[in-house]
């Protein structure tokens, strides 16, 4: 089925990069989007209005030897679930645990109120099962705390499998090298500075900043500096 006559409840399935360059065409104010995708788009109103265009991807993953992965997965419902400076502080104990004990190089990586960005490196570990076990047993603990507690933010992370912390799918996920891979870096630390949550990268203490800057304050794991290749102050 062709864009042009999708309505409403109808689905198109086929290349997320085709689907978003028609769209474009038709709506220029809808982004498009890059990469190898399997897209379904779902029509919510009629007439179609590319304001309410739902895309859900199913991203085909690849683990190619001598590129890092640029990763980025998000709250339930966008939820600023990392609100609390605990809860930031359990990830990152749990980030270092976990890389360490499987042997993922941690390249950069910042706590947003309700995402993370992430850039790993790894040559024996597959990143599926390294995402597993770092988000899986985190979420765990978390919902398994609010219970406790009967926090009220529970109510909306209900869904009818239980309560969520993450939201479904794999999020973003991208091969990175060179470049690109330099590129991503800065993007992680500058992150909180553009959304007003501090005035300078390594004022954000819940990033990598501060230890490509080199300081006593760093949290987190230790960066594998030899597969950035640039200088660290490049990137603060």
């Amino acid at each position: 089925m062709s864009c042009s006559s999708l309505a409403k409840g109808d689905s198109y399935s086929g290349r997320l990069q085709d689907l978003g360059q028609i769209l474009f065409r038709r709506y220029p104010k809808t982004a498009g989007c890059h990469g190898r995708y399997s897209a379904r788009a779902v029509v919510r109103d009629t007439p179609f209005d590319q304001n309410h265009l739902v895309i859900r991807k199913r991203l085909q993953r690849h683990d190619a030897p001598g590129t890092a992965r640029f990763l980025t997965f998000s709250c339930y419902q966008r939820y600023p679930l990392f609100g609390n400076d605990a809860i930031k502080a359990e990830f990152v104990d749990r980030l270092e645990r976990v890389s360490t004990e499987l042997a993922v190089a941690v390249l950069a990586w910042v706590i947003m109120p309700n995402h993370i960005h992430l850039i790993v490196f790894s040559e024996t570990t597959a990143i599926d099962d390294y995402l597993h076990k770092l988000k899986g047993p985190f979420s765990q603990f978390v919902l398994r705390r609010w219970r406790a507690l009967g926090a009220p933010i529970l109510h909306r992370l209900q869904t009818p499998d239980g309560h969520r912390f993450w939201q479904a799918g794999g999020g973003y996920d991208r091969n990175v090298m060179g470049e690109e891979l330099l590129e991503k870096v800065r993007y992680c630390h500058n992150n909180p500075v553009k959304h007003g949550l501090a005035d300078t990268t390594v004022d954000w203490p819940w990033s990598s900043a501060r230890r490509y800057d080199e300081r006593d304050d760093a949290l987190g794991p230790a960066i594998a500096f030899d597969l950035v290749p640039r200088s660290r102050r490049w990137f603060t």
